[in-house]
């Protein structure tokens, strides 16, 4: 049997300019602000697609159109240093869920 991975939904989390950043790539990449896409190309994390950057976009509200909303707000957002945890590895994180659930 031939099998094939599908297409998935993959978080990519990148630190630039002292701010963490996700990137939440899916079957047709992701879009994100020009110099964080720059940096991401340069340092080898993703390669760089060919289409052009979404439209501008407003909330629907009631009959008519209201806030603007971010351009790359459904694929990338800025992660508040208080959620970043540099000292949280994979192994301390396990220890922690597994001491929860004794």
């Amino acid at each position: 049997m031939h099998i094939v991975t599908r297409p998935r939904p993959e978080v990519l989390t990148v630190k630039f300019k002292d701010k963490t950043y996700q990137a939440t790539m899916d079957g047709n990449g992701a879009f994100v602000p020009e110099d964080l896409g720059n940096f991401m190309v340069a340092t080898g994390l993703v390669g760089k697609g060919h289409d052009p950057d979404p439209g501008p976009q407003w909330e629907k509200v009631g009959n008519g159109w209201g806030a603007a909303i971010p351009r790359y707000q459904h694929w990338c957002k800025e992660i508040p240093r208080s959620d970043v945890d540099e000292t949280a590895t994979p192994e301390a994180v396990a220890a922690i869920l597994e001491r929860r659930a004794k």
